[in-house]
């Protein structure tokens, strides 16, 4: 047993109570989350409870055997059921909801493994990506995610309220590290709205302290830095997601462009210019790399 195994809380910065303009848009926690309950979360066998001490499993343990363990906040409701005890790991927490935890002295299955929230990369807990979003057309919907049909045309940004549904913990990837939104409403298992967000659990989101900012500090950012404010979907496989470096209006290619432009350089020595207009519009050139400068060609 793990007597280190706790939860801790990280304050965020820049953020106020606001409900913003544009869209109300729901993370798809039920495709990232890490309940225990939920069969993909486990590999080799999962808890649900079995009669058969064969299929129970012989042990359980937290994280993958060829990584090192990534903190993480395990949701454990319902009945579970272990055989030779819960294997725990130093930075892991456990949030206990209505659970009824089995323990049996003869069980033969094969061992479990809680391997989710173990990767920074994972496609479906991107928060970039738009298709881990979905449109709510209120705020009394969004406890079933899996529900909303609607995908939005961009990940939540400046103007839309993101929102984090009752039922889940997550352990979602926040890329860079810096979050604009709108607005912000991230709901418990039980239903509490953090919505000043200064008690989002440090295990759920990924780095565990994010830049985060929200309604009238979004407004701020954005006007000092609109570069970092350019709405837009990036998902695993886009070319986007392979960037190294991003320099913005001083790049090359870049000159007398409006300040939203960025250079980008892939590890595979592409590079492209991103630009985007007073009405948010966006469009790409290509470039080819050599040694000191790129040669802009327009596609």
């Amino acid at each position: 047993m793990c007597s280190k195994c706790f939860l801790t809380f990280v304050a965020t910065i820049q953020v106020s109570v606001h409900q913003a303009a544009g869209e109300l848009m729901v993370f798809r926690a039920d495709r990232c989350n890490t309940n225990a309950d939920v069969d993909f979360n486990w590999v080799g066998n999962t808890m649900s409870v079995s009669e058969q001490a064969e299929d129970t499993p012989s042990s359980v343990g937290f994280g993958l055997e060829s990584s090192p363990f990534l903190p993480v906040d395990v949701l454990m409701s319902g009945n579970l059921t272990a055989g030779g005890g819960l294997f725990l790991e130093p930075s892991l927490a456990l949030t206990l909801d209505n659970v009824a935890l089995h323990f049996d002295s003869h069980a033969s299955g094969h061992p479990a493994r809680f391997v989710a929230g173990q990767s920074e990369s994972d496609p479906n807990c991107a928060l970039s990506c738009k298709e881990n979003w979905r449109i709510a057309p209120n705020i009394s919907v969004i406890s079933r995610p899996q529900d909303l049909l609607v995908t939005p045309a961009r990940a939540p940004c400046r103007l839309d309220t993101a929102v984090m549904p009752p039922g889940y913990n997550v352990a979602v990837v926040a890329g860079d590290g810096v979050i604009v939104y709108g607005g912000l409403r991230w709901f418990t298992i039980d239903g509490q709205d953090l919505t000043d967000a200064t008690n989002i659990p440090s295990r759920q989101i990924r780095p565990s302290i994010p830049i985060l900012f929200v309604g009238p500090a979004a407004v701020n950012y954005c006007t000092r830095d609109p570069t970092s404010c350019t709405c837009g979907s990036f998902c695993s496989g886009d070319v986007s997601t392979a960037v190294l470096s991003t320099t913005r209006s001083s790049a090359p290619g870049c000159a007398g462009s409006p300040p939203c432009c960025a250079f980008h350089e892939t590890p595979l020595l592409m590079c492209w210019i991103e630009r985007c207009s007073l009405v948010g519009l966006r469009s790409f050139d290509y470039c080819p790399v050599d040694d000191t400068h790129p040669t802009l060609i327009s596609l």
